[in-house]
């Protein structure tokens, strides 16, 4: 038995001896055949440096590699690889450990990586090249006097910690950003390119924005690698998406646009063509292309039009005001452009003269020239802060001309809205530094309501807090309580209640509705805000709220109205609609104001105001601060009373709370940190 079992001993170990002399000799030749496919340009997928082996064979790097010398040992095989650039070698290692059952050959020592050059120092052995890599900056030495300037992007073969060779980028110069998200960007004249998933950026700016200029752009293989921003961006140019008549949609069937000046028409592609004043100029669309008619003749683009004039740029097919008969006049240039079968329309304005045009449309001119520079800081403010976020990035632009951004030449300029504009020239609010959301609204009822209990972030509501928007009491004079719905009720019906907003006509307002016209109502907007925000209109089925589609008959016969949360300042942030059909659950203040909005075209509905004014089918539910009084006859809903206070989403700043806290001795700059708590007005230019 002992010499049997000494026996497999003995097998075990001449077994492994010889498995390990095959690995030992294997080790040696898996270096030379590794080499040798690279030589060849083999492909390399499955090892685990796969991208650097790829490129060293890109850059034929491969074919002049070449064993300095091999190393054996009981951990495996190492052999030291040369390369030779000019009278220098540079050297690397290869290894195979014996306990690594693949034919993987390991690869230390070499590395590609894209750097900024910052400095280039020279001693008496090397040139010290200083490059910023990420965000670390890193001195690398080398024997080779390479042609870099400060500034520039290479991508450099690094071997045993110094630089051996540059591998090429190709650079692309973006004159001016069109659309930019984490995978692309698109210039005006060069078109899109792709990032890199490990996209290096620098420069003097650390965010990229629609209009920014002279952005360099390196790319490999047509892949953007590296992003520089060579100009501190200045926010000094705003790109206005225009909406048609009654800003019903931000695209157009058709343009009709004329001038009291020369019109000059251009395109990157086509060159140009001037048009006299007063002609008019048609345009239409065919799928994504411009069609343009002047006099008998047509003209045909793929890419965008400009429009240009040192007049007024009118626009026939456009109707503003309250009553659609004002034809708009604008400041600025034109941009065209088509995009499955609708036609685009922009204006670029300096951020100053598109002020002109929103102040007036934002606040009553009889306000005063104090109201009014408030009313220019705040929208500056707002301006900046959609320009650097870019919200409309999708179209080119940074805002909208209606109130989903803010109102732009809805009426015509005034001295004094102009006035107000000049005066306070440049100035924005920031907090700790940063440029604000700068809301403001028309009235409040009292009180304001925190920004995220009003809108949220991404699928979230509510949202992050906002410090600088808080609720607050605006210059009520009592005490009053709307801590629960009964204290609530009572506040929003007390027409004596008097504070810093009481000269509103809308700081209380009254709406008697019936079951029919509001059931009417619901049905016609319910679904359009579910299309439109799907995780804010929510259908009970069984126990729990689903995101589920409306269904064609989705009430039947309301049967209550339920207020499940309201925020800290009283705004509606949640409504349940209990009907015969079924439950639905309304998120944020806008999706409940639109879902009920005061609108029968059999029998108007009309809201009575504090002032004794009344107007009817009133386009939106004036404010979520509202208290319903429902009426029943038999246990059936027949009427609800709404009583309401202000008009807006009631986040920020009001407008007739200014009027009203300027007329108490407020100064400018008492007001506008009473709204925008712990903020500070600087000079942006």
């Amino acid at each position: 038995m002992k010499k049997v079992l000494m026996g497999i001993i003995v097998l075990v170990i001449l077994v492994t001896i010889m498995l390990f002399t095959y690995n030992y000799l294997l080790s040696e030749k898996l270096v030379e055949e590794f080499l040798q496919d690279l030589r060849e340009g083999a492909s390399f997928f499955e090892h685990p440096q796969h991208e650097l082996l790829k490129e060293l064979v890109e850059l034929e790097i491969a074919r002049e590699l070449y064993v300095v010398s091999t190393k054996k040992g009981l951990k495996g095989t190492s052999a030291i690889i040369g390369l030779k650039k000019g009278e220098f070698e540079f050297t690397f290692t290869v290894e195979r450990s014996v306990t690594d059952t693949s034919k993987t050959m390991n690869v230390h020592g070499i590395d590609i990586v894209n750097g900024i050059m910052i400095q280039k120092d020279e001693n008496e052995e090397n040139y010290l090249y200083v490059f910023k890599i990420d965000d670390n900056e890193v001195g690398l030495p080398s024997p080779h006097d390479f042609e870099i300037n400060s500034g520039e992007v290479k991508r450099l073969v690094v071997i045993d910690g110094k630089i051996a060779a540059l591998s090429p980028l190709d650079l692309v110069t973006i004159d001016k950003v069109m659309f930019f998200d984490g995978q692309s960007i698109t210039g005006e004249k060069k078109g899109k390119f792709i990032f890199s998933k490990d996209i290096m950026r620098y420069g003097v700016e650390d965010g990229l924005y629609i209009g920014q200029k002279d952005i360099d752009l390196y790319l490999r293989n047509n892949i953007v690698v590296a992003l520089v921003t060579r100009e501190k961006f200045v926010p000094d140019t705003i790109r206005v998406l225009i909406n048609d008549t009654g800003f019903k949609k931000i695209y157009h069937e058709e343009i009709v646009v004329s001038s009291t000046g020369t019109i000059t028409v251009s395109s990157i592609e086509d060159g140009s063509i001037l048009v006299a004043k007063d002609t008019l100029i048609k345009v239409n669309v065919d799928g994504n292309s411009t069609k343009l008619t002047i006099g008998q003749n047509e003209y045909s683009y793929n890419g965008r039009v400009y429009l240009t004039s040192e007049e007024r740029i009118y626009f026939e097919s456009i109707k503003r005001g309250a009553a659609l008969n004002l034809k708009p006049g604008y400041r600025g240039s034109f941009e065209i452009y088509a995009s499955e079968n609708k036609l685009y329309l922009i204006n670029e304005v300096a951020l100053e003269q598109y002020l002109y045009g929103v102040v007036p449309s934002e606040m009553p001119v009889s306000f005063g020239l104090q109201a009014l520079e408030i009313q220019s800081i705040a929208a500056r403010t707002y301006a900046v802060n959609n320009i650097y976020s870019s919200r409309f990035r999708n179209y080119s632009a940074h805002v909208v001309d209606s109130v989903s951004s803010q109102v732009y030449n809805n009426t015509d300029e005034y001295q004094i809205t102009n006035q107000a504009v000049d005066n306070t020239n440049g100035k924005i609010i920031k907090y700790l530094n940063k440029v604000i959301d700068a809301k403001f609204f028309s009235t409040s009822s009292g009180y304001t309501a925190k920004a995220n209990e009003v809108w949220g972030f991404s699928d979230q509501f509510p949202g992050p807090e906002i410090p600088y928007l808080k609720s607050k009491a605006q210059g009520l004079m009592g005490r009053y309580s709307i801590s629960n719905e009964q204290a609530f009720a009572a506040f929003i019906k007390d027409k004596s209640v008097v504070g810093f907003d009481s000269g509103s006509p809308f700081f209380r307002w009254e709406i008697k509705i019936s079951e029919k016209q509001l059931r009417k109502s619901i049905e016609e907007n319910l679904s359009n805000r579910f299309n439109a925000d799907p995780n804010s209109v929510l259908t009970l089925e069984g126990d729990v709220f689903k995101i589920l589609e409306i269904s064609e008959s989705p009430l039947g016969e309301i049967k209550e109205l339920i207020i499940v949360k309201r925020g800290e300042g009283g705004n509606i942030m949640e409504l349940e609609i209990v009907a015969k059909n079924g439950t639905y659950r309304i998120l944020k203040e806008y999706n409940i104001r639109f879902t009920l909005r005061p609108i029968c075209q059999e029998i108007p509905v009309e809201i009575h105001r504090k002032d004794g004014s009344i107007l009817s089918n009133y386009s939106i539910l004036p404010s979520a601060f509202v208290y319903f009084d429902q009426k029943y006859e038999d246990n059936k809903l027949t009427d609800i009373i709404i009583y309401g206070g202000g008009n807006g989403h009631g986040a920020g700043m009001s407008q007739y709370g200014v009027q009203g806290m300027l007329k108490a001795g407020y100064t400018k700059e008492d007001i506008i940190s009473h709204y925008y708590e712990n903020t500070q007005i600087f000079k942006l230019y």
